[in-house]
């Protein structure tokens, strides 16, 4: 889209804080290894940050 509308704006400023929240989410249960129920999750949740 060449012009930015208010409703890309929207998209972008949503997106940001959608990628911003998994991201800190996963870096609580990595840095918590005790709330995680195995250990797979963890690896899961590690792999999930590396493929960004």
């Amino acid at each position: 889209m060449p012009q930015m509308g208010p409703m890309s704006w929207l998209f972008l400023f949503f997106f940001t804080s959608l990628v911003y929240m998994i991201f800190f989410i996963s870096i609580y249960f990595i840095s918590r290894p005790e709330f995680t129920p195995s250990s797979t999750l963890k690896l899961s949740s590690n792999n999930f940050l590396w493929s960004w």
